[in-house]
């Protein structure tokens, strides 16, 4: 458990600034938001134009 929770701190260490990787976080989550929402928008049969 301890070596585990070492190699997680190193892991964390080489990563970028903590705001970069925020920013990264929130693009891939909203673009998965988006890709979620044309995905049932298309199952539906219906297109939803929003910006």
């Amino acid at each position: 458990m301890k070596q585990n929770t070492k190699d997680y701190k190193i892991t964390f260490h080489y990563l970028p600034a903590q705001t970069d990787l925020k920013k990264i976080l929130e693009d891939n989550y909203l673009n998965y938001l988006k890709k979620q929402e044309n995905d049932s928008t298309k199952s539906k049969g219906h297109l939803h134009n929003d910006k």
